[in-house]
This record gives structure tokens, sequence and C-alpha cells, in this order.
């Protein structure tokens, strides 16, 4: 499912149920998209994901009582550190081709 339709449908119940827009901006439904996409086609489970996201926003969580900050918009950054973080543990990708493939990302957006 692309991200551009997920977010559709999540916006679409989201009216439906009277409720704000789940996403604030499209690289949070490109990331829960991408998510949901390796978790569909059998790569993780989404309980091996969501127990990485617990784990990413307890570690927050502990940052936060140590140094008082807060970013009530950080949800879908854990989310994406999440996904960062199991493609290597599941072979999917290594930290190096994840590391260049958001170089060549960070490079497009700047040119």
């Amino acid at each position: 499912m692309s991200a551009e339709k997920s977010q559709r449908i999540f916006e679409a119940l989201a009216a439906e149920a009277g409720l704000e827009p789940v996403f604030s901006a499209p690289w949070e439904a490109r990331a829960f998209a991408m998510a949901l996409g390796l978790s569909e086609a059998g790569l993780f489970t989404w309980d091996e994901f969501r127990a990485r996201l617990i784990a990413e926003v307890g570690n927050a969580d502990r940052v936060r009582e140590h140094d008082g900050s807060a970013n009530p918009g950080e949800y879908y950054e854990h989310f994406l550190r999440a996904l960062e973080r199991l493609l290597p543990e599941k072979g999917i990708a290594s930290e190096a081709e994840l590391a260049l493939k958001l170089r060549e990302i960070e490079s497009a957006t700047t040119a």
C-alpha cells in the first residue's frame, strides 16, 4: 500500500470518527506504510515492530526524565528509529546500507 493511500485511508477514518488527522507530515505516513508493508510481506511481525517501538519510546522517556526535554510531536520519530533498528536486526538492510540511503536522500533534498 502506498504512503499516500495509507494517509488517505487514515484521514478518512479519522474524519468519520471526528478525530484529528493521524499524520502531521507526509514522512510520517511513509514511515507507517513502510513498516506495515514490510510486516505484511512477512519480513517481521507487527509484534516485533511494536516491541521495538515500545523500547524506543521507553528510551526517550528515560532521557526526558533526566533532562526535562519534551517534544510532543516525536511519536513518529520513535516509529522511524524503531524501524531503522529493526531492519538490521532482521537482516533486511545493514546499518551501512541505511546510512548510505539516508545520505542519498539528504543529497537529493539539498540539490
